[in-house]
């Protein structure tokens, strides 16, 4: 036993060490900036892309660029992950004060959604430092994603109660292959023939 200690320490190196190659989806709305959000507006973003096979998600992450809101009345964003999406940007006009718009129209629309953030300006307004707003996708989200995605349409809805400008959003999946086990056993025979020309040479 314990001369197959070498070599299972070999493989075991070898399998943690292998690269997995990661691939960078990255989906920009037409108008990047959804038009400063605008407080009297609800914005629904569809987006085209079905998980690729053989590659599995490591992270989703979702940006909005210098973003800063009018002031600190109903100072809060609502952020929707949606299924069954028609690709491109729409706009709604909801003409409120308060209130999560795209729930209401992701009930009467019979589609399925999950509440991804309420966002708040802790600045509370006008004349405020500018920040970079990063939302990362936990394991949880991954999962409803995946079914979000399986038929190749999703999107995302904002619903702004308060004006937000910014530069720009960015919605971004990061994925990385799926090693085949056949591959694990070819590359895995590397080390193997080393090991024993070593050992018996």
């Amino acid at each position: 036993m314990r001369k197959l200690a070498p070599l299972l320490t070999i493989l075991i190196l070898f399998v943690a060490v292998t690269p997995a190659f990661a691939t960078i989806y990255e989906f920009t709305p037409s108008q990047p900036d959804l038009f400063d959000l605008d407080h009297s507006k609800y914005y629904l973003w569809g987006i085209n892309w079905t998980p690729v096979a053989g590659e599995e998600i490591v992270s989703i992450n979702l940006a909005i660029d210098d973003i800063n809101n009018w002031d600190d009345y109903n100072n809060i964003l609502y952020i929707h992950l949606l299924e069954r999406m028609r690709t491109g940007l729409a706009v709604r006009t909801d003409y409120q004060g308060g209130g999560d718009s795209i729930a209401s129209w992701a009930s009467n629309n019979h589609i399925s959604d999950l509440l991804l953030d309420t966002y708040t300006d802790s600045d509370g307004g006008v004349g405020g430092d500018v920040i970079d707003y990063l939302y990362s996708f936990s394991a949880s989200d991954i999962a409803y994603f995946n079914l979000f995605a399986a038929d190749g349409n999703f999107g995302l809805g904002f619903d702004p109660d308060c004006h937000y400008w910014n530069s720009g959003v960015r919605f971004t999946i990061e994925t990385r292959a799926i090693p085949e086990p056949a591959s694990m056993v070819l590359f895995g025979t590397g080390p193997l023939g080393f090991f024993f020309r070593r050992r018996f040479a």
